[in-house]
């Protein structure tokens, strides 16, 4: 208001008119000096990308963009190189990185500039500036922007670079020290996301570290009016709430000054140029143990006078979709299998069709493999909760009666696969016998009821009922009631993380006895409603399996679609069930049992499995993971398949990884 007055009081003396005040106020504003904490956004009001200034320039905007606070900035017209400050005001939708591409001529990189990070290295100190490049289509923005590593650097040696970086607001060649700051349009945080396998291949580290998007900046861009020493800066890196990275700018070897007047000697440096100006100590690489950007992590860069660069580590599980040399054999060899019916035949004639060929299949396998004279089955029917009379089969080792009359097996609950349309429990003796050959322990069956006949969600409440009676009734069989694991296929594997769950959160009546020591998931469906399906969990929607493999051999987005179609109306609806169970809070799935997890890779399922692996990681749950990449769902049921014997060697071997897993009791 002092500042309005005056105005006011100039022109009174003046003997203007009051109404150029009205003017003369908002022109102030138009007039002020360039900006100070310049920011790339697109707008709210909007939609569109624009320059501005931040109104509260205190506020550390990279944390406030990751809470979702409300940021405001007043609009610049013009570019980052001759942009004024106006009075209008818009609001940050998100924020992008403060140069964008088509502005940025050049990026260079400084290796080994600070003493300590040499050291660490076991590396003599440069006696000049070791130089690199990144092309601009490294160049990538803060937080929503995610770290995306492509394909070719996946192998788990991707690393972190905490940066302070300079952009070049002028242009000049042969600068001399004492003018370099002059032209410097402002400082920002980088980070120098760095594939640390393509580095050591090389002595030469532009393609390693100038990947796609390997170069995330922002959040803001501060004029040297506020950091007029660039070399007393804190600067740190924060991997998962851990500091990593601890630093200081004057540690730098080769300082600001010398960087710009070195680089830019026999070379023009173009405005819009960016450099970074090297690393402190505690790259992952040489920690102990080794830090490694994983599909999840977050990564914050903080630089004092700046604020905080913020980026997550998007999962991108595309490289397991390419299809593989196994199945293009198998279709050259056998053709490409039929697909489903759909739209032509009811769906109870493909229901009953499928069955009967799954229940052949079955029994071809139980001859070949001998599997009668090595099991015993006993059939039940059991009652739910609403009258419904639920097969289930109990299998065991066929030994003489008087051992296993005195023996106590291990329990393994199984729910078979198939949409929720498909499976009997004839068609799961081969699987299910299997398993008792390979383990000596107890299989329990349970034909849950299907669609179209039962829609959602009798299934889910077919398989909490013969959860219950198991545990109440399993000792009478012989069954431990101090080891049972729960598992299933497909729509089964839903069914059985639902009763894992039900158990670790108490909805489930146990025996004080009760052990669930795991879970077994195969081939997992676990979002049932794909408008869902989390794809901001991925790098793009493009590389989710749910995109990626829509087309797939046996199981493809249109068979999905058709089995959702005929859950009813109530998958959809919120209630006691939820059919997504994949996108469990994290809070729910504390206590969740040790989990194995088999993914086929060209599949649209893919992806349900290996997101709900990653949610059971980072909240400590034990998880093993198995991938078969190339495959299509179901690929088992193709016995000519090398990796069908595998399947089978693996399903054994993660029922009893689970079984020495850790534990969820309920007291």
């Amino acid at each position: 208001m002092l500042f309005s007055f005056l105005i006011y009081r100039n022109l009174y003396d003046l003997g203007l008119k009051i109404s150029a005040l009205v003017i003369a106020y908002p022109l102030s504003f138009t007039n002020m000096p360039s900006w100070t904490h310049l920011i790339r956004f697109i707008a709210l009001e909007d939609n569109q990308i624009h320059l501005g200034q931040l109104v509260d320039s205190s506020r550390d905007i990279g944390l406030d963009s990751l809470n979702g606070q409300e940021i405001s900035a007043y609009l610049i017209d013009g570019t980052i190189f001759d942009g004024r400050i106006t009075n209008r005001i818009l609001h940050v939708k998100q924020l992008l990185s403060p140069i964008g591409r088509e502005q940025c001529d050049y990026i260079r990189c400084l290796g080994l500039n600070y003493a300590c990070h040499a050291r660490e290295c076991n590396l003599e100190l440069p006696k000049a500036p070791i130089m690199f490049t990144k092309p601009r289509s490294a160049l990538s923005g803060p937080y929503p922007a995610s770290i995306n590593i492509p394909k070719c650097a996946q192998d788990g040696t991707s690393d972190y670079e905490a940066e302070l970086c300079v952009v070049i607001g002028k242009t000049g060649r042969d600068i001399p020290e004492r003018e370099a700051l002059d032209y410097v349009l402002g400082y920002t945080a980088s980070n120098d996301v760095s594939s640390r396998s393509f580095q050591r291949a090389t002595p030469q580290w532009s393609f390693a570290k100038g990947l796609d998007g390997s170069c995330p900046v922002g959040p803001v861009l501060v004029a040297p009016s506020v950091i007029p020493d660039p070399q007393n800066l804190l600067i740190k890196a924060v991997y998962n709430g851990t500091t990593v990275q601890d630093g200081h700018t004057k540690d730098m070897i080769f300082n600001i000054r010398k960087q710009i007047s070195y680089l830019s000697q026999g070379t023009t440096l173009e405005a819009g140029s960016l450099i970074l100006t090297g690393t402190p100590a505690g790259i992952g690489c040489v920690r102990e143990p080794k830090v490694v950007l994983q599909d999840g992590d977050d990564i914050f860069i903080q630089i004092s006078e700046i604020g905080t660069l913020v980026n997550k580590k998007m999962a991108d599980f595309s490289k397991f979709g390419d299809i593989s040399n196994e199945w293009n054999d198998h279709v050259q060899t056998n053709g490409t299998p039929p697909p489903l019916p759909i739209g032509n035949v009811a769906p109870e004639q493909i229901q009953e069709t499928t069955n009967r060929g799954r229940e052949e299949a079955s029994r071809i396998y139980m001859a070949q493999e001998d599997l009668t004279s090595k099991v015993e089955m006993e059939t039940l029917f059991i009652c739910g909760h609403d009258n419904y009379n639920i097969p289930i089969r109990i299998y065991k080792p066929k030994y003489p009666e008087i051992l296993t009359s005195a023996m106590k097996f291990s329990i393994y609950v199984f729910y078979h696969g198939g949409g929720f349309m498909f499976g009997t429990l004839d068609s799961e003796d081969a699987a299910c016998a299997r398993i008792v050959a390979y383990l000596d322990i107890m299989v329990v069956s349970v034909c849950y009821r299907h669609t179209p006949q039962y829609p959602f969600p009798a299934a889910h409440n077919d398989a909490l009922d013969s959860f219950h009676w198991v545990i109440a009734n399993i000792e009478g069989f012989g069954g431990d009631l101090t080891n049972v694991v729960v598992g299933g296929i497909s729509a089964g594997a839903n069914l059985a993380a639902t009763v894992a769950l039900a158990h670790t959160n108490g909805h489930i009546q146990a025996q004080e006895t009760l052990r669930l020591r795991g879970a077994v998931l195969s081939i997992p469906w676990l979002v049932i409603n794909e408008e869902r399906f989390p794809f901001e969990e991925l790098s793009s929607r493009e590389v989710a399996s749910r995109a990626q493999c829509a087309e797939a051999p046996v199981v493809s987005s249109q068979v999905l679609r058709f089995f959702v179609d005929f859950m009813g109306d109530r998958v959809r609806e919120a209630g006691a069930t939820d059919p997504d169970v994949g996108l469990t809070n994290p809070k729910m799935l504390r206590g969740f049992p040790s989990t194995a997890i088999m993914v086929a890779g060209n599949d649209p399922l893919r992806d349900d499995g290996l997101l709900f692996a990653q949610r059971l990681e980072k909240i400590g749950v034990a998880v093993k993971i198995n991938t078969f990449p190339g495959l299509p769902h179901g690929f088992r049921r193709f016995n000519q398949l090398p990796s069908s014997r595998l399947w089978d060697e693996l399903m054994a071997e993660n029922i009893k990884w689970v079984f020495t897993g850790k534990t969820a009791t309920i007291d």
